[in-house]
């Protein structure tokens, strides 16, 4: 993708035709190639848990995640993703006690989720239930 400053618009190539960012749902991503780094983390505890914390000095670039609920829980419990403990979520849903799963990916790498410099990402529970959370991600 090439990036153009046009009339104070940004704009993108995308397939050869110069998109504004304004005309699309997401941000278009830089072209540097950097680690993808996978994670999987299990918690049984109400209250936010500890995803990912980032290298000092920089941000955790979401690419993809996936939660899913333990098949022997007693209860439904509803999680959420944020960037510190006490941000606000940028994803929630409700994790039937039968073992419900949700993932995203952010459109083949057209679009992610960034935390600021130095801020972890975490989740959040609203019951003690067994959740699992797997992510894809990047230090930016």
């Amino acid at each position: 993708m090439a990036f153009a400053q046009l009339v104070s618009k940004l704009f993108f190539s995308k397939n050869g035709t110069d998109v504004a960012v304004s005309n699309i749902d997401a941000l278009p991503t830089a072209e540097v190639e950097r680690p993808i780094i996978p994670k999987s983390v299990k918690t049984s505890s109400a209250g936010t848990t500890l995803i990912a914390a980032p290298t000092s000095g920089k941000s955790i670039r979401l690419w993809w995640y996936n939660i899913s609920a333990n098949p022997s829980n007693s209860a439904n419990v509803e999680a959420s993703l944020r960037f510190t403990t006490t941000g606000l979520d940028f994803y929630k849903t409700s994790l039937s006690q039968y073992g419900a799963a949700t993932a995203h990916s952010f459109k083949a790498g057209d679009a992610y989720y960034q935390g600021g410099v130095n801020e972890s990402l975490y989740l959040n529970l609203d019951n003690a239930q067994t959740v699992y959370v797997n992510i894809d991600y990047e230090e930016v």
